[in-house]
């Protein structure tokens, strides 16, 4: 069975064939596109984010015609979504009716490359994720340096700060979502 996919997604990260996909830009926005969209009666609509009122309302509208929309939602955790709709005048009646899931995304920290080392893990922790049957593979982790501060990370703080660098997000969002050190970091 075919299903007819259109994305809009700011930037467009990865192409795929036979899936419709647009890049937001300062003449059509998320909510532009949704609209659109609707008019083609696609099976799938994947919107890159929902960031205001109008996003929030048309997905939503989207949801109860029996469109499937897939969407990214800036929260904390799964069940803050929900209030973040809400906040962006999404009324309860509607989100009972059209939510059928979120999923929460964690990030893990990155060992630092600079410092890198093999070292197994703790036996107890070996046991606790992989039982009697320990894997093959190497274990690694991160000795402490200067270009991880000590940590043996590179840390989400470092990634963010590489991200504004690019023009792919604000200092204020970095502050928003983790606290800086009350120091530079050396983030190359």
């Amino acid at each position: 069975m075919r299903k007819k996919i259109i994305t809009a997604e700011d930037p467009i990260e990865y192409e795929f064939s036979k899936v419709n996909q647009k890049q937001v830009s300062s003449h059509m926005d998320f909510p532009d596109y949704l609209k659109a969209f609707l008019r083609q009666d696609p099976d799938i609509i994947l919107i890159g984010e929902i960031r205001d009122e109008m996003t929030a309302a048309n997905c939503i509208r989207a949801g109860n015609t029996g469109h499937l929309v897939l969407s990214t939602l800036h929260t904390s955790n799964s069940v803050t979504s929900i209030s973040r709709l809400r906040s962006l005048g999404v009324d309860n009646d509607y989100l009972a009716e059209v939510l059928n899931g979120v999923i929460a995304q964690r990030l893990v920290r990155t060992i630092c490359s600079y410092c890198k080392e093999e070292k197994l893990p703790d036996e107890r922790l070996l046991e606790r994720f992989y039982g009697a049957e320990v894997p093959e593979h190497s274990f690694y982790e991160g000795q402490g340096c200067e270009k991880c501060e000590g940590t043996g990370f590179r840390s989400t703080y470092q990634y963010g700060l590489q991200k504004v660098a690019r023009g792919k997000t604000t200092l204020g969002e970095i502050n928003r979502v983790i606290a800086p050190p009350l120091h530079r970091l050396s983030y190359f």
